[in-house]
Parts: C-alpha cells; sequence; structure tokens
C-alpha cells in the first residue's frame, strides 16, 4: 500500500472516529474531545472540517491577531473573552480547534482547559 492511501485510509478512519465521537458527546453536559498531538501529527483537521461541514479555527493565528492590537496587561485580561468571541462567531454545531500552544503562554494568566467550559 502506497504512503497517500495509507494516509487516505487512515485519514478516512479518523474522519469516521470523529463523527462518531462528535453523536456521542452531544448527550454530554461537556462537549471537548481532546486528541493528543501525538495522535495527530498527520491528520489534517482543515480538510476534515471541510469533508463534515463542520468549523475550523487555528487558535494560535485568529487569537493572536485580536491581541496584537492590545498591551500585555488588557492580553491578560481580555484573552478569554476574544477567544469565546471567535469560537461563537462561527456557527456551526461542531467546530475543530487546532494550534492551541498560545493558551498556555503564562502571561495570558489563563486556565486553558476552563476557557473551554462555558
Amino acid at each position: 500500500m502506497s504512503q497517500e492511501v495509507a494516509t487516505s485510509v487512515s485519514q478516512q478512519e479518523t474522519i469516521t472516529q470523529l463523527v462518531s465521537y462528535s453523536a456521542q458527546v452531544a448527550e454530554q453536559y461537556y462537549r471537548l474531545i481532546i486528541i493528543p498531538y501525538q495522535s495527530t501529527s498527520q491528520i489534517n483537521f482543515q480538510q476534515i472540517a471541510e469533508a463534515t461541514n463542520s468549523g475550523y479555527i487555528n487558535v494560535n493565528l485568529e487569537l493572536s491577531r485580536h491581541l496584537l492590537e492590545l498591551t500585555q496587561r488588557q492580553r491578560a485580561l481580555k484573552t478569554e473573552e476574544l477567544l469565546k468571541k471567535i469560537v461563537s462567531d462561527n456557527d456551526n454545531e461542531v467546530i475543530f480547534l487546532e494550534h492551541l500552544e498560545i493558551l498556555f503562554d503564562v502571561s495570558l494568566k489563563l486556565n486553558p482547559l476552563g476557557v473551554f467550559r462555558n
């Protein structure tokens, strides 16, 4: 089996699993699926989002754009609010969030998982 075919099969299996998980999670109070980076290094979430008619947000990119205009102090105060706005502006029921590293920046004073509770 060629590398391309293997990747395509792997991608299709991932889409199937994620659709299954999203159906299960829809019935839960907290609806967040976390996929460890090592499991995702070969997965293109933007393509999966397009294939499943879901939303996709590159959190580092989108949040950085909004934070550029703010002072360091304002960033710590506004980051959670900005992230919620970025997510709420996407009107898809399922949204893939990728590149979350910025949420772990200590200067932003965030609880990275806590920002997704609400």
